[in-house]
């Protein structure tokens, strides 16, 4: 029976609720912002019968574009957490329960160890770690890490057939390396992206066996997985040796420092904010005041524009020392929001701060087209 001689069972991990509501709250954002380019020229030009607000129907195509695109991939996201492939181990044989996301089709069966013809053992990027959520200020845990993956070559009604089996970074994959080593079943490596390639692709290069090396295992994957990699570039791609190939040691290295990089990013954006933000707002109602003058016209987003271009100038110059292209994006994002709001808290001061507040509002939302301008003359300026 089952229980008697099931060995171990993998399942799939569901997204760690950390990832899922990070990833929850960027794509409400993302469609609510997506609703806002579809409806907000409509709208705004019933309420306030402006004709420069029908600048913003360019706006619309991107809008559309952006919650098709959005709401798919929270539909992806829902179905991966749904529907979880599992695989059992036993004395003689593989249990499985596949899901394809492709098809949105499941498979099940067994895969008996006299059937198996090789496996394949290789690596995998894992985005999103598991282990990062639960670690604590202290310790330097990537974000992302590679792990192993095995790919079963078996022959089924005369065909030949692979079962693809992910692991974690844990010992599972010694518990099953060592069955199918108690029944001589053979072992290649490979240091090839298979996991990433076409599924037409992958079975033509496992079947085939292309660049590949037989090895034994030893007992622990993660001791023995570092040298697999060296000897594999040494012998297959005989660009590298083992001594100038980068170790695990190095790998996890690496990664430290991106994390470190991207809290740097992180201070010197919220630094940045701190400073410019407040002149977004404070400008906002300059330009109120300038309105009740009469020294700018009510009716228009040229005074919005201009504002949006000294802010955003300064936002990128207080971050010219770790400028990238990102940043045009966030800062039009950013300041749409800041300017919704200002737009919404300024409607109780009168017509005037309404008009005005709506003119630097409609701005930023076609300033994505003009950001770019700010963006190369503080990178020009750094040069």
């Amino acid at each position: 029976m089952y229980q008697d001689t099931s060995i171990h069972e993998h399942k799939m991990k569901q997204m760690e609720p950390f990832w899922w509501a990070m990833s929850f709250l960027f794509c409400t954002i993302g469609l609510l912002l997506g609703v806002a380019f579809i409806i907000g020229a409509p709208v705004l030009f019933a309420v306030y019968q402006k004709m420069w607000i029908l600048l913003f129907l360019l706006l619309m195509p991107l809008g559309i574009w952006m919650f098709v695109a959005i709401l798919r991939t929270l539909k992806k996201m829902v179905w991966r957490n749904r529907h979880l492939s599992s695989f059992v181990l036993e004395n003689n044989r593989i249990t499985y329960h596949t899901w394809d996301e492709s098809t949105k089709t499941d498979s099940q069966g067994t895969v008996n160890f006299n059937q198996v013809q090789y496996v394949v053992a290789s690596l995998y990027l894992i985005r999103d770690n598991h282990a990062y959520t639960k670690s604590k200020m202290a310790e330097q845990v990537p974000r992302m890490v590679i792990a192993p993956v095995l790919y079963i070559v078996y022959e089924k009604n005369g065909k030949q057939q692979i079962l693809i089996v992910p692991f974690y970074m844990d010992t599972a994959v010694n518990t099953w390396l060592q069955a199918l080593r108690n029944n001589q079943i053979p072992f290649f490596f490979t240091s090839q992206n298979l996991y990433e390639m076409e599924e037409e692709e992958r079975f033509k290069t496992i079947v085939n066996q292309e660049k590949m090396m037989s090895f034994t295992f030893e007992g622990d994957w993660f001791t023995q997985s570092d040298s697999l990699n060296k000897e594999w570039l040494l012998q297959i791609e005989g660009t590298v040796s083992p001594e100038e190939y980068d170790s695990e040691e190095d790998y996890e290295e690496k990664m430290r420092k991106e994390q470190e990089t991207k809290k740097i990013h992180f201070r010197v954006w919220l630094r940045s904010a701190a400073r410019v933000y407040p002149i977004l707002i404070l400008g906002s109602y300059l330009l109120i005041y300038l309105g009740e003058i009469g020294s700018i016209s009510q009716d228009g987003v040229l005074p919005g524009l201009g504002l949006l271009v000294i802010t955003a100038y300064l936002y990128f110059h207080f971050q010219r020392d770790h400028l990238r292209k990102s940043l045009m994006t966030r800062f039009w994002i950013e300041s749409f929001i800041i300017c919704l709001i200002n737009s919404l808290v300024a409607e109780k001061y009168g017509t005037m701060a309404e008009e005005i507040t709506t003119g630097i509002l409609g701005a930023s939302m076609i300033f994505i087209a003009l950001v770019w301008i700010p963006y190369l003359f503080v990178a020009r300026l750094k040069d």
